[in-house]
């Protein structure tokens, strides 16, 4: 659940790409749309102009800009790190460090999830790759709302038509439920 924010298309789409690899849920777009998007458990600014620094707001995320010899003060609650070689490594380290979810078994109501198995009121749930990752990023960001483009990006789909794979693939959930006679999970 990592929002990447960059102007330079390659260094966004070579973050995403390392960060993709090592299975977390990452989504990256243009610093300039960043009020369209809500922010998931982290959002990473690459290289912002100090303008852009000034635009941030304080949310519900954790905040880390990466940017090199930065000359300006920033709020406490604001993370800086270099922009380097070791950007994407302090990135995994910080959220390593911060998230609380994803490590062991986690309950949260009547789904429990454990490494890539679930279960729904105590009936396993069998999941795709893509399908596990649709319900921890609704699961643990159940507090915020997602727009249908906003949410598409942190599934990867390759398809002109992202809306209606999406919707497939809430059905397609939501009928697993069923045969297992649980109610819909989203």
């Amino acid at each position: 659940m990592i929002l990447i924010l960059d102007n330079n298309e390659i260094r966004r789409r070579s973050l995403y790409a390392k960060l993709y690899s090592k299975k977390f849920i990452v989504s990256a777009h243009p610093i300039s749309e960043a009020d369209y998007y809500t922010k998931p458990f982290m959002t990473v600014y690459l290289n912002p102009t100090p303008s852009q620094i000034e635009k941030i707001k304080k949310e519900d995320t954790i905040c880390v800009v990466a940017k090199s010899n930065l000359n300006m003060r920033v709020p406490s609650w604001m993370n800086i790190i270099p922009l380097d070689n070791t950007t994407t490594r302090r990135i995994i380290e910080m959220y390593n460090e911060l998230c609380p979810y994803g490590k062991g078994r986690e309950i949260f109501g009547i789904l429990a999830m454990e490494g890539i198995h679930f279960t729904l009121g105590g009936a396993y749930l069998r999941l795709s790759r893509r399908q596990r990752m649709l319900v921890r990023l609704l699961t643990y960001n159940s507090h915020k709302r997602f727009e249908l483009f906003d949410i598409c990006g942190y599934l990867d789909y390759r398809t002109d038509e992202t809306e209606k794979a999406f919707t497939a693939l809430v059905s397609i959930i939501n009928n697993k439920c069923k045969k297992i006679f649980r109610e819909p999970l989203i």
